[in-house]
């Protein structure tokens, strides 16, 4: 489990591996991402922003998706057209990033639900690879918490008279 403040930005929400089997690389050009809510769910769909897919070298994959689309307790975002390239046998790491919810006690979990969320196709038969993998596909929760800054006098007395280097002021951030 992971914790968040609400709003920080750039987060790093998930990780995918994808694999192309050893015969032909393949082309996968959408990718939906669902975010499984629960705790406090109440206006926490959708919270999460600015959702962006990146590769291992950090080249972004497709756009960045400003909102997801809420519906009940989960929220997608379709990431279309990603249009990368997965060469044959060999693994690749999508990671995705973006800006913690501002729903303080709502927990998310990002993943991909069912095979029929990925498109692809051969790079060379351009003929439609179904993908394979165990359903679902879902990271670790996240909770969002309101984070406050408190800040409170620290000082006892003042220093008094003229010149350089005077106490004028103490405060204390917790």
């Amino acid at each position: 489990a992971q914790n968040r403040s609400m709003g920080q930005i750039d987060q790093m929400l998930a990780t995918f591996k994808f694999q192309a089997g050893s015969g032909e690389s393949a082309i996968v050009t959408r990718i939906v991402i669902t975010d499984t809510l629960s705790g406090n769910v109440t206006n926490a769909a959708g919270s999460v922003t600015n959702l962006k897919l990146f590769k291992q070298d950090g080249t972004q994959v497709g756009y960045t998706i400003f909102s997801m689309e809420p519906n009940g307790s989960i929220a997608t975002a379709t990431f279309l057209p990603t249009n990368f390239t997965i060469s044959a046998g060999a693994p690749i790491l999508l990671t995705l990033k973006g800006d913690s919810g501002t729903v303080s006690g709502s927990i998310h979990r990002f993943g991909i639900n069912s095979s029929s969320d990925v498109t692809a196709t051969g790079a060379s038969t351009s003929a439609n690879a179904s993908p394979s993998f165990d359903a679902p596909i879902i990271g670790n929760a996240q909770t969002v918490y309101r984070s406050e800054l408190t800040v409170a006098n620290a000082q006892s007395n003042s220093s008094g008279g003229q010149g350089t280097d005077q106490l004028i002021g103490k405060y204390r951030f917790t």
